[in-house]
């Protein structure tokens, strides 16, 4: 199976720290540094139509050497807040463009957070209220929390970025070895989504990373799992113990998809209760989708999580400890 190449990508308001952060990461060995301008014939990212722009810098991508890792400088979370916040634009376009990036690519999404300010905001490119300006940086942190990554601050006390290059480039090794939430990378495909939340139960992450990998290497669609299946599925699982329980629900959520086509769409939005009734899920598993799937678009969904990753997770580390 061909390895996905890999992305880290820096988003947040001006002033994070984004353009520094980059250029230290891009001092390590096959990290580098990529200008999507360049694979748009010179033209800016912004103000070109998402549903050509991102298709050409996709089709430029996958000819990456996957030896490297790629570092981007603010993408498509960024067209998503500042076309939301600044320009009021319908911004579902984005987060198709946003799903498919980081189901065709091995992406670790970085937003880099900063104080609130009291003056107006202005540079070369763009003018801002103080007013617009902080609802950037708070809807930033929105998307953090369902989408990327959070480093909180780059800046401790009056430490400048640059003294601190070490730990960021400890966080973003952190991140790309161990990648914390199994659910993440399975955010833009239901059916795998909610299979990952089964094999995570009392199980180590690592573990189910590992075994999910190679089930779903075995059964790209969902259709493929059924009950004549049930005793290859189980030799598969029993690295994680349980595998004969866990290949049942399996088959009986892949049936359960069966009978309800529509929940394969991507755009297809569950409901709590939809989420506890489908087999082996549960209240992890729809806490999983309220959180990792969008809890900004449908926060009434959402209630306290019992599980210590995911509170973790809310909590905006990028390393949880």
């Amino acid at each position: 199976m061909q390895n996905k190449i890999r992305f880290v990508v820096f988003e947040g308001a001006d002033g994070t720290g984004k353009s520094t952060a980059a250029d230290h990461l891009c001092t390590r060995p096959n990290y580098v540094r990529v200008d999507v301008r360049k694979y748009l014939n010179g033209f800016p990212l912004d103000g070109m139509d998402p549903k050509i722009a991102y298709p050409m810098l996709f089709s430029c991508f996958e000819n990456f050497d996957p030896g490297n890792v790629y570092v981007l400088d603010r993408f498509i979370l960024s067209d998503i807040v500042y076309n939301h916040v600044l320009r009021g634009k319908d911004i579902q376009e984005f987060y198709n463009s946003w799903d498919t990036f980081i189901e065709k690519f091995d992406v670790l999404p970085v937003i880099l957070d900063r104080d609130p300010v009291e003056h107006d905001f202005e540079d070369d490119k763009i003018a801002m209220t103080s007013s617009q300006f902080n609802q950037l940086i708070a809807t930033y942190g929105s998307l953090a929390r369902t989408e990327a990554y959070w480093i909180r601050k780059l800046v401790l006390g009056n430490a400048p970025i640059r003294k601190q290059s070490g730990r960021l480039q400890d966080d973003i090794d952190y991140a790309m070895n161990k990648r914390g939430l199994l659910q993440l990378r399975y955010t833009s495909s239901n059916w795998k989504f909610f299979f990952s939340c089964i094999a995570l139960n009392q199980v180590n992450g690592n573990a189910a990373a590992r075994v999910m990998a190679q089930f779903f290497y075995e059964y790209p669609d969902v259709y493929m799992v059924g009950p004549s299946q049930v005793n290859r599925i189980a030799r598969i699982l029993r690295p994680l113990g349980l595998q004969n329980i866990r290949a049942e629900r399996f088959i009986q959520l892949a049936g359960e998809f069966a009978k309800h086509p529509q929940w394969a769409s991507v755009n297809y939005i569950f409901s709590r209760a939809e989420i506890e009734a489908m087999p082996g899920c549960g209240k992890y598993a729809a806490d999983s989708y309220m959180i990792l799937r969008r809890l900004i678009r449908d926060p009434a969904q959402y209630t306290e999580p019992m599980d210590k990753e995911l509170r973790a997770y809310l909590e905006g580390s990028i390393v949880t400890t």
